[in-house]
């Protein structure tokens, strides 16, 4: 079989191509990691560890606790185990937080979605979503997938108060849940030495993530203003309501 001399210059541009794309994705992943926001992003997946460490230890704790009371229980009802009581004891107790690793483990979701009752796990979910999906973004598309990723931290005491059913939280739950990954994972669908080219409507595969991007950002930037809005009215809400309970307030105090 004889290949051409074009097809294969071809073939050697395009994996040169992909070689370097590789090159500058490393050595932005290493500037990154030594930034102030990748400093920030290991200190909040360091936090996430060690929430999680902490209910595995509880949870475990709880276990030893129900070993060790059983343990004593049978052993005053039916008398002493004898030499082989303690090690079977021991046995229960390193299964029983074997089995609460493995049932306790969370699932690694292929996007940040939450259910019903789930939304102030939104930022935690979101964060470790974006940490497996930098690597292979530009770094503009990291830029502003950092900013969107410090608008949905920023609600974090928003989220655990807001209504679930409202409309608020069902454009946050499909907006961060569906429809950012489905952007991410479409651009990551193109193969990478693919997505510097212009398509027929003029545009690079870079250039639409972006913009899907800042769309993203843009409508998040609308509704933190939408439920601060909706906080705000409650605080006028029961402003008026104190000031129709105790009267007006001093003099030196009143609103200018």
């Amino acid at each position: 079989m004889v290949v051409s001399v074009p097809r294969l210059a071809a073939n050697h541009e395009g994996e040169a191509m992909d070689d370097a794309l590789a090159e500058a994705n490393q050595a932005q992943a290493m500037i990154r990691r030594v930034s102030p926001q990748g400093r920030a992003e290991a200190r909040r997946l360091r936090e996430i560890r060690a929430r999680r460490t902490r209910r595995l230890a509880i949870r475990c704790g709880a276990v030893a606790m129900t070993v060790i009371a059983g343990y004593y229980l049978l052993s005053a009802a039916i008398g002493p185990f004898g030499p082989t009581g303690f090690p079977i004891a021991i046995a229960f107790l390193l299964l029983g937080c074997a089995l609460v690793a493995i049932l306790g483990r969370e699932k690694r979701t292929a996007e940040p979605a939450v259910g019903p009752g789930d939304l102030p796990l939104l930022p935690d979910r979101t964060e470790a979503w974006m940490a497996t999906q930098r690597p292979a973004l530009p770094a503009p598309a990291v830029t502003l997938l950092d900013a969107i990723g410090l608008r949905i931290a920023g609600l974090r005491p928003q989220l655990a108060s807001l209504d679930e059913t409202g409309a608020p939280a069902e454009e946050l739950r499909k907006l961060v849940g569906t429809e950012l990954p489905g952007l991410v994972d479409q651009y990551r669908a193109i193969p990478a030495g693919l997505r510097g080219e212009a398509r027929d409507d003029g545009a690079t595969p870079d250039a639409r993530l972006l913009h899907g991007l800042a769309v993203v950002d843009r409508q998040l930037t609308d509704l933190t203003r939408r439920i601060g809005a909706g906080a705000a009215d409650g605080l006028s809400t029961h402003d008026r309501y104190l000031e129709g309970k105790y009267g007006d307030t001093p003099a030196g105090d009143s609103l200018s």
